[in-house]
């Protein structure tokens, strides 16, 4: 183990994710598990397919990086596609990643190979599930627009309560009357708002 010069974080794979617009994603981390300091690069077999951020640099002992992956929206996944992960020594006054790389270009590296992993689809596909992340930040949306309403009526509650210890006769009934139909539509939205995000997250 002392010979081990880097590491990678997870060490066989890693899975893509899609976010509430559809974009698919995923990282994973470089570890340099030495006491000098190296130089890393990511290659893939698939390189107009991915985005890779960033592709190479230079990390200090026990130092890490984290490489996010992102599908190109004109790429199309592939189980066989790999990210090759290399690296090599690398002195203290290095500092052009790309010059590094290209001088050792034939040098014999250490390497570690990784695979992606795409999101498993449900019944519906795997666009299904783009969709239902969609709904969901929706709802999320929708319930916090809930919870500022409720919290309005609310303020306005706590007022029209205030003009009821001051008020007298019919005018005192009307304002208590419109407080108590306002405390009832505050409930009910919130109960909605709580449980339709509840039941559809679920």
């Amino acid at each position: 183990m002392r010979d081990l010069l880097f590491l990678v974080h997870p060490p066989s794979y890693f899975n893509f994710i899609v976010d509430e617009v559809g974009n698919y994603g995923s990282c994973f981390q470089v570890e340099n598990a030495s006491t000098e300091r190296i130089a890393f690069r990511i290659r893939t077999n698939a390189r107009h397919t991915y985005r890779t951020r960033p592709n190479s640099g230079f990390l200090g002992p026990n130092n890490r990086c984290l490489v996010t992956v992102e599908l190109r929206p004109e790429g199309k996944f592939d189980q066989k596609h790999r990210f090759l992960i290399q690296a090599l020594r690398a002195s203290p006054g290095e500092t052009d990643r790309v010059s590094f790389w290209i001088r050792h270009e034939r040098s014999r590296t250490p390497k570690w190979i990784l695979a992606a992993r795409w999101p498993i689809a449900d019944s519906d596909g795997i666009y299904a599930h783009s969709r239902h992340l969609s709904q969901i930040g929706a709802l999320r949306r929708e319930n916090e627009a809930l919870r500022t309403l409720s919290t309005n009526l609310t303020r306005h509650n706590k007022k029209l309560l205030a003009e009821i210890q001051v008020g007298s006769g019919i005018a005192t009934c009307t304002v208590f009357l419109l407080a108590l139909c306002s405390l009832a539509v505050t409930v009910i939205l919130t109960f909605i708002g709580v449980n339709k995000f509840d039941m559809f997250k679920n």
